[in-house]
């Protein structure tokens, strides 16, 4: 959330910015959505290329969307508690 948040303040021309967090039965949903210039060619540097490989080295997931401002959603998966009964 960090890295999208610096890259919306940077690089978005927004007037608002959006944080959410859904945490699900088996997921944490995290959701950074500005109302800025979006990006119709995306260009992953180094900070959403890190946010992808930080993601995938726990088994999660990002989405980023440039067409109606810019938005980065990012499913990590939670993980179960061992239980012994």
């Amino acid at each position: 959330m960090y890295e999208a948040l610096t890259n919306a303040l940077k690089y978005s021309e927004a007037t608002a910015i959006t944080v959410k967090l859904d945490i699900l039965n088996t997921l944490v949903k995290a959701e950074v959505r500005d109302n800025g210039i979006g990006a119709h060619v995306l260009q992953k540097g180094l900070g959403l290329a890190g946010m992808e490989e930080r993601s995938q080295s726990c088994g999660g997931k990002v989405i980023i969307d440039g067409s109606n401002g810019f938005s980065v959603i990012t499913l990590l998966p939670l993980e179960e508690e061992n239980h012994a009964h």
